[in-house]
């Protein structure tokens, strides 16, 4: 008899270990990706039935909205079922002025942009959102998502494009919604649309993109340009219209400096104020293209005074400035995913508005590499062109054969020796 039990004590028994029901080989390191597409992938055959949901982390259920669930899933009944089904989400994360900008992009994106792209441009795949997937088409396609680094850093939205490559069919639906909660501090919301940003420029150099290219028509062509990569290379595209107003005003500059206009004191200015001329209303209408989205479905769901005052109060809260700022920093993040491929993860923390544990050197290297950087190199370019155009003409040329005045200027020089050399027929 052992000690403990002479002492009236239970002698205690090591607990069995659990053995493992069912086990599956992987070939090679199973681990591929970042986490998030391998999870899902190797999940798949632990599950039963034939219909899947992926939820993220920061999604809720409501208990109003599953009595609905019935009637989605008789959405996969019938002859051709979808192979994704896709419904909207309620954000729930407006805290803040900046949690607001976030929740009211979100939403026009998960709504109405989203059931258009379903229904009328045939164009939308999956995006991490609450989809519901048919177990056996994704097992067909190889999974619910695409992990590889650097190639796959947008893993959700593979599944779409390849159920579309298969012929399969993609469905919204407008009766059912989720939660969800997004970012709410500056750092962090610039952090996710620059992840975005590289995952797109990695998306448009994969071989699916190919070969969408390759079979799809032109109107579904255009519907994936517009919502996919297009969309990301817009935002580069506006920033660089900004160098067109600089750039009007050094060819005033070089057509001044080079005597082949008679009157060469404003041609700069008529440059300016024919970029002005072209560029005001396009403007205006770009503003009023990027309000509609939201103005329409703030009115479906809220009322037409609600509609009115929301992108009022945003103006007012300087949300034109934030939106410049994200875009320029999605437009260099897709520029540097497409030139060096070197697209990676980028983990957003998920933190509240006021970013406890973020710190000011955080968001230097960001801002400071896609924004503060080229808005010095326009002003200098634009303090250069101002500088030539209030000195006089003599001065000018005197100045640019002594090699004194910058680059934009000592090509005045140049122009001004070889339009001497023109005929006389060719000068204005």
């Amino acid at each position: 008899m052992s000690d403990h039990a002479a002492n009236g004590k239970a002698a205690e028994r090591p607990e069995p270990k659990p053995e493992p029901r069912y086990t599956i080989e992987l070939p090679g390191k199973p681990i591929l990706g970042d986490g998030k597409g391998d999870n899902q992938n190797c999940a798949i055959p632990f599950t039963r039935g034939h219909l899947l949901q992926a939820v993220d982390a920061n999604q809720e259920g409501y208990l109003e909205e599953s009595l609905k669930l019935s009637c989605a899933l008789r959405e996969f009944d019938g002859d051709a079922p979808p192979a994704i089904l896709g419904f909207g989400e309620h954000i729930f994360s407006g805290l803040g002025a900046l949690g607001d900008f976030a929740a009211s992009a979100e939403l026009a994106f998960g709504t109405l942009v989203q059931s258009t792209m379903a229904s009328v441009l045939q164009s939308r795949y999956h995006y991490g959102h609450p989809d519901i997937f048919d177990k056996f088409a994704m097992i067909g396609q190889g999974g619910i998502s695409k992990a590889t680094k650097k190639l796959n850093v947008s893993e959700d939205v593979f599944a779409g494009m390849e159920a579309t490559l298969r012929g399969q069919r993609i469905k919204y639906i407008e009766y059912l919604q989720v939660g969800k909660g997004r970012d709410m501090g500056l750092l962090s919301i610039l952090i996710f649309f620059s992840k975005l940003a590289m995952g797109t420029a990695m998306m448009t150099s994969s071989r699916q993109a190919l070969r969408l290219g390759q079979r799809l028509g032109l109107a579904r062509l255009h519907g994936i340009y517009y919502a996919h990569n297009g969309n990301y290379a817009g935002q580069l595209h506006y920033f660089h219209v900004a160098y067109g107003q600089l750039a009007l005003s050094l060819l005033g500059v070089l057509v001044a400096n080079s005597g082949l206009t008679a009157d060469p004191t404003d041609t700069e200015g008529a440059c300016i104020k024919l970029f002005n001329n072209m560029n005001g209303p396009l403007s205006i209408l770009m503003l009023l293209f990027g309000v509609l989205p939201l103005f329409f479905i703030t009115w479906e769901k809220h009322g037409l005074s609600a509609a009115l005052l929301k992108p009022l109060v945003q103006t007012a809260q300087l949300a034109p400035l934030f939106f410049v700022l994200q875009g320029r920093c999605i437009g260099a993040k897709f520029a540097q995913g497409l030139a060096l491929g070197d697209a990676a993860y980028m983990a957003t923390g998920r933190t509240g508005c006021n970013e406890p544990n973020r710190r000011e050197t955080d968001c230097v290297p960001l801002i400071a590499h896609t924004n503060h950087c080229c808005a010095r190199q326009a002003a200098s370019r634009s303090t250069t062109c101002r500088s030539t155009r209030t000195t006089p003409s003599s001065a000018r040329r005197a100045s640019c054969r002594a090699g004194s005045l910058p680059f934009s200027s000592s090509l005045c020089s140049r122009w001004t020796r070889h339009s001497r050399a023109l005929p006389s027929s060719l000068r204005c």
